[in-house]
């Protein structure tokens, strides 16, 4: 029985790695590596940002005296289904502290 426990925390321990070894592969495809500077084109000043690339999908501000570049943010589903995990979790705590304080007031 213990050998069968052992196997089956295993298998699991093996699945998972090989999950998150799927999760940064799919990751580096979707958002590949790249050099800004072959990407971008020279701005007024050396004090501002490189002007991207449109394919980038970055957007620069340039006003008087700032310059601003904006990377979109972007999230995977496991991402984002960890940010409801976590929201979820939140709230089921949160009801249980309240439960707590009403149980001893009353």
């Amino acid at each position: 029985m213990e050998n069968i426990l052992f196997i089956i925390k295993l298998l699991a321990a093996i699945s998972g790695c090989c999950y998150v070894i799927n999760i940064y592969k799919r990751t580096q495809q979707k958002h590949p590596v790249f050099h800004y500077d072959e990407h971008s084109t020279q701005n007024e000043s050396d004090w501002r940002w490189r002007k991207p690339d449109n394919e980038l999908g970055l957007k620069l501000e340039d006003d008087q005296y700032k310059s601003s570049l904006h990377i979109p943010l972007r999230l995977l589903g496991f991402e984002k289904g960890c940010i409801v995990a976590g929201y979820i979790f939140s709230v089921i705590t949160l009801g249980m502290f309240v439960a707590m304080f009403f149980r001893n007031v009353m």
